[in-house]
């Protein structure tokens, strides 16, 4: 059985931004639900955003890695993060988007979100080897069959990480030899390295 393996660079990036949001999120008299996203807008929408505001986490993916410095073993990896906001108000889209204020309680609106998530994750590494997270595009999406009072929205969050890409432990690039001159007495004399020319 192999050794249990350190969680990867994505992986604690995505833990440390949905703790973020969960904790830091509801200050301002609001709680969403704060969860990875699952295709909960591909679902029939009376069971997939059953909990709303909502706020849902995924990474998207990233652009092309490219050789870091002189080492052809470090690797700059582009990251791009998705964080979805929803929320639903039965008095209209409007409000949905805007927010409105119904006595002493807040009914957060998607613009409110959106600022609210930006200002948690902005310019945040969470003490990871990682970019600073910075936003990048912003998307409205289309709700399928024409939910009312419905708001949701896509920001996007760019990052990068640089991995070593080791040669594998097969892989032979040297040799030692040990010259023993007196059989039997098992002392090395003399030692020599040879590094063999790996051709790429």
């Amino acid at each position: 059985m192999s050794a249990p393996t350190s969680p990867t660079i994505i992986a604690q990036l995505e833990d440390k931004m949905l703790n973020a949001l969960k904790t830091q999120l509801p200050t301002g008299g609001y709680k969403p639900l704060v969860t990875t996203y699952g295709g909960e807008l591909d679902a029939e929408w009376a069971e997939g955003v059953r909990q709303l505001p909502a706020v849902w986490l995924f990474c998207e993916g990233g652009g092309e890695p490219t050789p870091y410095g002189t080492s052809k073993e470090k690797w700059l990896i582009p990251l791009t993060w998705s964080v979805i906001v929803a929320t639903r108000n039965l008095r209209g889209e409007r409000d949905a988007r805007h927010g409105v204020q119904v006595g002493g309680h807040f009914e957060v609106g998607s613009y409110q979100l959106l600022t609210d998530v930006r200002r948690v994750l902005m310019n945040q590494d969470f003490n990871l080897p990682v970019q600073h997270l910075k936003p990048g595009r912003l998307r409205s999406l289309g709700i399928n069959g024409g939910q009312r009072g419905m708001s949701v929205y896509a920001q996007q969050f760019h990052t990068a990480y640089i991995e070593t890409l080791s040669k594998p432990a097969g892989d032979l690039t040297s040799i030692k030899l040990d010259f023993v001159l007196k059989p039997g007495d098992e002392v090395v004399d003399d030692s020599d390295l040879i590094t063999l020319r790996i051709e790429e």
